[in-house]
């Protein structure tokens, strides 16, 4: 997510540091099936490992990782993962290869970004558990027991930077506490409830926080959906008896019919009565509340993910957030807003990332939105595998700040589709078709 050298366009869509300019937002373009949604779970993935290697429990396997099943000689390899991470003064990069049975290879390197040169030292590297070769660990990881216990003690399904951040070594935990509480993953799309639970946080924020409130619908009533307001109402604890007796009646039945139910498909407590929002009929001078299950679709996604980049945008910190579908049920009208909302310093005041996948090419050619490094495009060869690659690699075939949508469809770039010919040749008809008559069975 850095800016690729020699892209001088748009400078306000760039997060400054000392040594680096990073892209505040990168759309991952690309046809049905060519591994955008898999790049994205790259970081959900590597975050389950890191995170889950830092919690109390051990492990049976290593988390999330699948093998290459379109090549058979790549069946028992290792996925491989290399990140790198500007945490204030400190930059990381972490690398790790590991198998669903065991982690092969790790190593974190740090080097300081207000130094006058840039240097990378080891803190640490751990190699197969099977293989002969001791974890070499600086002395700059830890203490000389917290080494000891992380080496002595790491099992073969474990991160040991994860480890590493358990028994609170500074350097591991600042890397664990960037995925445990600065990288965000959301798939609305994928899991329902999420969406529900977001808008349900939402409407407990809008209660306690009068400030945010006014920020938040001043671009909600701005958005054309024909909202002038927004009430909340409070839940009594009569009423958060009945949601938990409910819930319990429905594990119960899920129980009974032996069948596993993931805790995200179980409702979650709601944290208020239920966020309503206000119309008018100006020419009638008629208004009427409405609950958001009677809103549309594209209003509940917008709010949702409007609510995301104003939460994120003002953390403490800069993180990371990762959407995949940004455009699902909305207009691009709608999504060219949110992109912008991403790259204001006013609503995103940390200089949070948002990476997120789409379809929508008129985005390609709306001025002054996007830099061609914040183009991404995957492209699936011949042999199930993915290429990733941005607009920026292209030089001078893209110009500057120019509309590319009807070269991406043309497939100049890439990331298109190939259809068959049962998809291909489907004709164009000019003439109407003419329906076939019925009988009448009365004569």
């Amino acid at each position: 997510m850095g800016a690729a050298s020699g892209t001088n366009e748009l400078a306000g869509n760039l997060t400054r540091s000392r040594r680096l300019d990073l892209i505040k937002t990168a759309a991952v373009y690309g046809h049905n099936a060519s591994g955008k949604t898999n790049l994205l779970d790259v970081f959900y993935a590597l975050g389950l490992i890191v995170i889950g290697s830092g919690r109390g429990d051990i492990p049976a396997r290593v988390p999330a990782i699948e093998p290459f099943r379109l090549d058979h000689n790549l069946q028992n390899k290792p996925s491989q993962f290399e990140i790198e991470l500007v945490l204030g003064a400190d930059r990381y990069r972490y690398t790790l290869h590991a198998t669903s049975e065991r982690v092969i290879y790790e190593k974190l390197e740090h080097a300081r970004e207000d130094a006058s040169r840039q240097a990378w030292s080891n803190l640490l590297e751990r190699f197969d558990p099977q293989s002969a070769i001791e974890p070499s660990l600086s002395t700059k990881f830890g203490t000389h027991t917290q080494r000891a216990v992380v080496s002595e003690t790491t099992v073969p399904e474990r991160s040991m930077l994860g480890h590493g951040a358990a028994v609170d070594i500074a350097h591991a935990r600042k890397v664990f506490d960037w995925f445990d509480n600065q990288l965000f993953f959301y798939a609305l799309h994928r899991v329902y409830q999420r969406q529900e639970a977001l808008l349900d946080e939402l409407a407990d924020r809008l209660v306690k926080d009068d400030s945010f409130k006014r920020r938040y619908l001043r671009f909600v009533t701005d958005a054309d959906f024909g909202v002038v307001g927004a009430n909340v109402s409070q839940i009594s604890g009569e009423q958060l008896k009945l949601f938990e007796k409910a819930t319990m009646a429905l594990r119960e039945v899920f129980a009974k019919i032996d069948y596993e139910i993931a805790d995200e498909t179980i409702p979650q407590p709601p944290l208020t009565g239920g966020l309503r929002l206000m119309h008018r009929n100006f020419p009638d001078d008629v208004s009427t509340e409405l609950s958001l299950a009677r809103e549309s679709s594209g209003t509940r996604r917008f709010m949702a993910l409007l609510y995301i980049l104003m939460r994120h945008g003002e953390d403490d910190q800069p993180g990371t957030v990762v959407i995949d579908e940004l455009d699902s049920s909305l207009s691009p009208e709608l999504v060219q807003r949110l992109i912008r909302l991403a790259h204001d310093p006013e609503v995103n005041r940390a200089g949070t990332q948002v990476i997120f996948t789409t379809h929508d090419r008129s985005l390609l050619d709306e001025p002054n939105l996007l830099r061609r490094d914040q183009v991404w495009i995957t492209q699936k060869g011949q042999d199930g595998s993915t290429e990733v690659y941005s607009l920026a690699e292209f030089g001078s075939e893209v110009r500057p700040n120019r509309p590319v949508g009807r070269q991406f469809t043309a497939g100049r770039f890439g990331g298109v589709a190939d259809f068959g010919p049962a998809l291909e040749a489907i004709p164009v008809r000019t003439v109407p078709q003419e329906l076939p008559l019925f009988e009448d069975r009365d004569g």
